[in-house]
């Protein structure tokens, strides 16, 4: 699921779902996790479940390119 493979088309990874997140967030600075959400859906071209979006943000804060601050509210870091 990380990455495209024979089964799991590139789109589909999170990699380039995570690339629509920290576009969104590095236009609007900060968001809380379901308008982030809802945001995205509008961007992406296709439906993603709440799980696989919720799998990206764990990614991204994994590489340490977003942090989590309280009330859900994620940043990206600079």
């Amino acid at each position: 699921m990380v990455m495209g493979n024979k089964i799991v088309k590139i789109e589909d990874s999170l990699f380039v779902i995570g690339g629509y997140i920290l576009d969104i967030l590095l236009k609007n600075h900060s968001m809380q996790i379901d308008e982030l959400y809802v945001e995205f859906m509008g961007k992406y071209p296709k439906r993603i479940d709440f799980e696989i979006f919720i799998y990206t943000v764990d990614f991204l804060f994994l590489i340490q390119k977003i942090k989590i601050q309280s009330n859900d509210i994620l940043e990206i870091v600079k």
